[in-house]
Formats: structure tokens, sequence, C-alpha cells
């Protein structure tokens, strides 16, 4: 385990890291990797709707990157002062939340301050009570309301241009009643149906010193389904996080100090390594092997269930040596140094 120390002046953001690595015999070795340094992001999430589908996930994700997160299930503040970023869910009728003007006007009051909000619900622009002082915010024209139960249409092809660019989700399991369509003004659509836009992007320079952004979902982020290897919600979510300008958090090993090794178990075995690992509900769990320049040697997706886990990962092919198992699922990034000896 390595620790790295950063000056206290540096600025805040993302750095890139390379370990100089040294060994006996005359080897040596870089391996490079992407962190926050300084203080790390200040993100209010918050869950409206009951289920607490896209919230959970958000905090999550941003938890285990580093962020400072502020999660809530109560009242919406009056203030998002300190915040570098907001991610409101309202849900989706008959589960959601209605945006008062009161509350619409707290969040647009944050925008003009130079902020960032994520805005996820099914009515928030074509319905609720506060759509009209939202809307110019959001970079459309008009929202229309949906029309009534399984009401949007699958797939959702990202938008080039946009932080979906590329994706394509054919399943969905979040809530799908009345939802909004979106007619683009000044913003860049996001996903498509085919034909009703559900989801818009938009950034606004206020003055020469400070802009914000927005993005807005009419549809329940944390309902998507991942399907090619590019089209996951935690690639999406990275996307909009990257958007924001929140800092990259990306690389071999994230969060030095920090990784959860506790709850892995590798076994060395002839020809392979057996990992072994506990989850509380079933996950699609992404485990990559790396060598210790962070190139991806084996890559494994497996749908494991509630309980005990096993994952082999054949070594016959390889090189004897250093090498990463990185462990991935929704709200879960860990790494485990292993070694292949001939």
């Amino acid at each position: 385990r390595y620790t790295v120390h950063v000056a206290s002046n540096a600025p805040d953001g993302s750095a890139d890291f390379t370990l100089a690595v040294t060994a006996d015999g005359g080897y040596s070795t870089d391996l490079s990797f992407n962190s926050i340094v300084g203080n790390p992001k200040n993100v209010f999430v918050w869950d409206g709707d009951g289920y607490n589908l896209s919230g959970t996930f958000i905090r999550d994700y941003l938890d285990n990157l580093g962020y400072n997160v502020t999660y809530s299930t109560g009242n919406l503040p009056t203030d998002y002062s300190g915040y570098d970023a907001i991610f409101l869910c309202f849900g989706v009728y008959s589960n959601n939340h209605n945006v008062s003007t009161t509350e619409a006007t707290n969040i647009t009051n944050y925008l003009d301050n130079g902020g960032n909000a994520y805005l996820e619900g099914g009515d928030i622009l074509g319905y609720d009570n506060g759509k009209d002082i939202l809307i110019p915010y959001c970079g459309v024209s008009s929202a229309d309301d949906g029309s009534g139960s399984n009401d949007m249409g699958l797939p959702l092809s990202g938008q080039t241009g946009s932080v979906a660019d590329g994706m394509v989700f054919n399943a969905y399991t979040g809530g799908n009643n009345w939802i909004d369509r979106y007619t683009v003004g000044s913003g860049i659509p996001v996903f498509t149906n085919g034909g009703d836009i559900f989801a818009v992007q938009y950034t606004y320079t206020i003055d020469t010193t400070k802009e914000y952004k927005t993005v807005t979902f009419a549809f329940e982020l944390g309902g998507l389904t991942d399907s090619k290897s590019s089209s996951t919600k935690d690639n999406l979510l990275q996307n909009i996080i990257d958007f924001f300008g929140l800092g990259g958090t990306s690389g071999v090993i994230n969060k030095v100090n920090n990784l959860r090794q506790s709850s892995l178990k590798l076994i060395n075995k002839v020809n392979s390594f057996n990992l072994e690992f506990s989850l509380q509900s079933n996950k699609d769990v992404d485990v990559l092997l790396m060598d210790i320049s962070g190139r991806v040697v084996k890559a494994i997706k497996a749908s494991c269930g509630a309980g005990n886990n096993n994952v082999k990962i054949d070594t016959r092919n390889l090189k004897r040596g250093v090498y990463f198992v990185n462990v991935k699922y929704t709200g879960f990034n860990a790494v485990k140094k292993v070694e292949i000896i001939r």
C-alpha cells in the first residue's frame, strides 16, 4: 500500500500520478493512476419519491469516488450555497414530489450563482407547479406532459455530443407513467427513443467569470439496465460528473488509501485465481485483471447472486509477476494485488 501526500497549496481537482517501481534483477516499470487532490467537491443528493432509486445509486457512486456527499430524503434546502453540484430526484407519478414555485426558485437562485444541477422527474418540466420557473434553466423551449402508463418507449439512444453519446439502453425498470417530452431550445438532447426527447443538458454563460450547467432527465437514471460495455449507469453518471467539471477520478487505483478489500478473498491456485466475495443482493459484477502498467489482460462480467460467490480467473497464458484484480459493481470498487509465480 502506498500513501500519497499532496502539497497544501495544490489546486483542487484531480491529478495524474506515476509510481516508478523497481525491483532486484533490474526490473522496473511505471504504474499510473488519477485521483482527487485538494479538497473533494461538496455534492448534495436528494431523493423525493419514497423509492430512493436514483438518489442512492448517485450517492454511493460519488461517495465511493471520494466526494463529500450530503444525502437527504427530507425537506429540500432553501439554500444550496456551498455545493459544487446538486442531484435532485423528484420521482415519477404516482411516486413523485411536485416541485413548488418556491423550490424551483431556490434551485434557480443556486444556478444563477454558477451552480451545477442534475434534475430528475417525470413531471418537473411538463406538469409541476414550478415548471415555468425551471424550463428556461434547462435548455428546453417547452415540455409536454406524458400520456399515461408504460409511457416511454425503448430503446433509449444517447445523442451525439451529449453525456450519453454512443450509449443505448434497451431495458428500464424505473417509473414509467406520464413521462414528460421535451422540445429542445438552446440545450443538447441527451436521450431519445427515436421520436420523443426525454433528457437534455444545458450550459449557460452568466458572465465572464461563471456559468451554470444543468442535466434534466424525465425518467429515473437508477432504473436503466446496463447494456453493452459502454452503456452503463456508471459510465453515464461519470459523464455527468465530468460535464459538471467536478474533477476526474478514473485510473487503475482510485482512492489509494481507502480501497475496500476486507470483503474480497483471493485464493492462488495452479493456473488460476479464485476470487471469493459475498453480496447482499443480486449484482452484475465486473472483474478486471490488470498488469503492473494498468493494462487489462482479463475481463470477466459475472451475474452474481446474494450470498457467497466464486469467480475463477484463468492465468495459464499469463507471465509471472505482479497483477491487480479490480472488482466493481454498483456502489463498490476495490483493488487487490496478486502475484503469479511459475
